[in-house]
């Protein structure tokens, strides 16, 4: 079968008439794969999960569709053998990158969102915030950790660049299972009025206002100045 494909015609001169089915598997296969990493990861970054959905269709799609493309002895002579080798194994290894870190590096992100955006204020004993003169913050009182829940359960996965921070800092959540999470945090100089909590490289952004989340950070220098004014309970190291 494939001593019968077209070994001469180089990839980049095959013709689009005679390998419209490949194509189109590669289009259809693209569009499958990013629906699906959308429908399983809905919250992370649109642009990965294009990437990922491209690699992995392309290649999966080639493949799939070379049957259709060769069962027909006639259409095999006219069929780019050189084409189909760069496309499958040009795409198997964009397949590959996908498979062993994008699509974990997904997967991970959502569930850390999942696993935040779950707590419950009942679930959490007390805050360390470490700030930036290294001097930590305890905060137990109810009202503040609940305002804190209010904002980790609207939190989003936040990709922010090349910004910069206006004040770091540091978050250990201490759980009644006697078990804790620590973040280091900041707060990211285009969104004064958030806290950024970074894990596996990656953020989640805890947006802040008066009316919805009034325990957390406004600003540089005020990273924590409601947690001080509520809590009252500092340390130093």
């Amino acid at each position: 079968m494939f001593a019968d494909l077209d070994w001469t015609t180089p990839a980049n001169k095959a013709s689009l008439e005679g390998h419209w089915r490949v194509m189109l598997g590669m289009v259809a296969g693209a569009v499958l794969t990013t629906v699906l990493l959308h429908d399983l990861y809905p919250n992370t970054f649109w642009f990965m999960k294009i990437w990922a959905g491209v690699a992995i269709g392309f290649a999966v799609g080639t493949v799939v569709i070379t049957g259709w493309q060769l069962h027909n002895k006639e259409r095999r002579q006219r069929t780019s053998g050189r084409l189909l080798c760069t496309l499958i194994f040009g795409f198997g290894l964009f397949t590959t990158v996908s498979l062993l870190d994008v699509v974990p590096d997904l997967a991970s992100q959502e569930a850390k969102l999942r696993s935040v955006r779950a707590w419950d204020a009942r679930d959490i004993v007390s805050l360390a915030v470490e700030l930036e003169d290294h001097s930590t913050l305890w905060i137990d009182a109810p009202s503040v950790i609940s305002d804190f829940v209010t904002c980790t359960q609207q939190a989003t996965l936040f990709y922010p660049g090349h910004e910069g921070s206006l004040s770091e800092i540091q978050i250990t959540v201490h759980l009644s299972n006697e078990q804790f999470e620590t973040f280091p945090a900041r707060i990211p100089e285009h969104h004064q009025f958030d806290v950024s909590l970074k894990f596996r490289g990656y953020s989640q952004l805890l947006r802040d206002s008066a009316s919805q989340c009034p325990g957390l950070a406004h600003g540089a220098g005020l990273a924590v100045t409601r947690f001080i004014s509520r809590s009252g309970r500092t340390s130093h190291d």
